[in-house]
């Protein structure tokens, strides 16, 4: 298989992501208070079923895509994932992009729709696949925070994340702007970054990828970089409403790759991955 020059051997990725768990990743302790809070806005607002959020244990998970703790498990499963089938070693864009229409107001609880099923995301998949043949892989998610500034509530703009492979960044562009409406208030509606050679550079991006779904983002002035926080319990209940009810994977976006009830498989062309994601822009 061809590889990056920088590519560590398997011993080390495996030790490399150890160490991203142990030290990154969220804590299972707080994943655990993140849910009871969870539950209690669900109960106060009368959203969806929280006991059944509320009875998640080993051995019976509730798999819900509000849970943090299932969100976490799930989280670990695609990295174990990514790094056994060797995937870090190819070569990957990071892609943020931002679509107008998408930003729900504050105060505002109602649900959002879809969340990976939203027909502009199935167009833009389709419209990957068609650029270049064989080779593509995605792992994504769609997501959207609280944000705050000047302590002033200023929306929730629902937005993707997305690991690509297999196609240049050219392609990726012209996919976007074929098959969504993109919020021209943002400075870069499509934001590409090619990811780092190292391990480290893969992880953080691929947990990125797939976050945990409740965030707030403050910031003293638009121009200032955010603080991130877990939301009031107001600001929680919102976001919940618009998440809507949905399994641990509800959000999550692949091309490439299948989600079979948290065991992930490869089902793209991995030699054809290989000589794609590893080709020049």
């Amino acid at each position: 298989m061809t590889t990056r020059p920088s590519a560590p051997s398997e011993s080390s990725a495996k030790q490399a992501l150890a160490a991203f768990f142990a030290e990154k990743m969220e804590p299972l302790a707080r994943c655990r208070e993140h849910r009871a809070k969870v539950v209690t806005a669900m109960e106060c607002a009368g959203l969806g079923n929280p006991r059944e959020i509320k009875s998640c244990r080993n051995g019976r998970r509730c798999r819900s895509g509000l849970c943090p703790v299932c969100v976490r498990i799930l989280r670990r499963h695609l990295l174990r994932f990514l790094v056994a089938r060797r995937l870090h070693r190819l070569r990957w864009h990071f892609v943020t992009i931002f679509v107008a229409g998408w930003t729900m107001k504050p105060g505002d609880a109602s649900s959002f729709g879809d969340l990976r099923d939203h027909h502009p995301i199935e167009n833009f998949t389709t419209q990957l696949k068609r650029l270049g043949g064989e080779g593509l892989i995605l792992v994504g998610s769609i997501e959207t925070d609280y944000q705050v500034v000047a302590n002033q509530p200023v929306g929730k703009p629902f937005h993707l994340h997305c690991l690509i492979s297999g196609r240049s960044e050219d392609q990726i562009l012209s996919a976007a702007r074929t098959c969504f409406d993109l919020d021209q208030r943002v400075v870069l509606p499509v934001k590409r970054l090619l990811v780092g050679p190292t391990i480290d550079d893969f992880l953080s991006a691929a947990s990125y990828a797939f976050k945990q779904p409740f965030w707030k983002k403050s910031r003293p002035s638009p121009q200032a970089t955010a603080r991130r926080q877990w939301p009031k319990p107001a600001e929680l209940a919102e976001l919940i409403g618009n998440m809507g009810v949905h399994g641990w994977g509800g959000r999550l976006i692949l091309v490439g790759v299948r989600n079979d009830n948290g065991k992930f498989r490869v089902t793209t062309n991995l030699s054809a991955t290989n000589r794609m994601g590893l080709s020049a822009d």
